[in-house]
């Protein structure tokens, strides 16, 4: 990773300012920060970005823009949204407790396939596109654990609810 400082005087930066503008633009910037500062009685912003030293390309067939990509929501029956709300809600929390992006544990994308193919084990989840080593370690168990309660521990054939017991060891509809 590098980093690119600029300093835009307020109101008077203009020329910076386009500097900024075009460093973004023909660079992968990852974060950035800013503060306001003043030096010698003269306002700034500052602004700190990181980047990777790549230059932005246009997209693969893999990477599409945004607006041409299908949400993963979109592409689930009302049943399946209900279990992605609740696999949602459990990378939500591993990403809290690491102190990691929500996307780092699993992206919307590789929930949506977990739903659709009702990934009940570690074999099925290595099936998911870009999930590696690394992810099948670290967060499948826990991701795991909850499916299998989901579908009831059969891939494929289960219904979202059917494998949730309540203490008395009844089934019952998730909340």
């Amino acid at each position: 990773m590098a980093f690119e400082i600029f300093n835009i005087e307020i109101p008077n930066g203009r020329d910076e300012l386009e500097r900024l503008n075009r460093f973004i633009e023909t660079h992968r910037v990852v974060s950035t920060q800013h503060q306001v500062v003043t030096r010698d009685n003269i306002p700034y912003v500052c602004f700190c970005l990181e980047y990777t030293n790549g230059l932005v390309s246009e997209p693969t067939d893999k990477q599409q823009p945004r607006e041409e990509r299908k949400d993963a929501w979109t592409t689930l029956t009302t049943e399946e949204r209900t279990v992605f709300n609740q696999i949602r809600e459990l990378r939500n929390s591993i990403a809290i407790q690491e102190h990691v992006k929500s996307f780092v544990v699993f992206t919307n994308d590789q929930l949506a396939e977990m739903v659709k193919q009702r990934v009940t084990t570690l074999e099925a989840m290595k099936e998911i596109p870009d999930i590696g080593k690394s992810r099948l370690e670290k967060y499948c168990p826990r991701m795991l654990e909850l499916l299998k309660q989901i579908f009831g521990g059969k891939e494929g054939t289960a219904v979202p609810g059917e494998g949730l017991l309540s203490p008395e060891g009844e089934n019952e509809a998730p909340r």
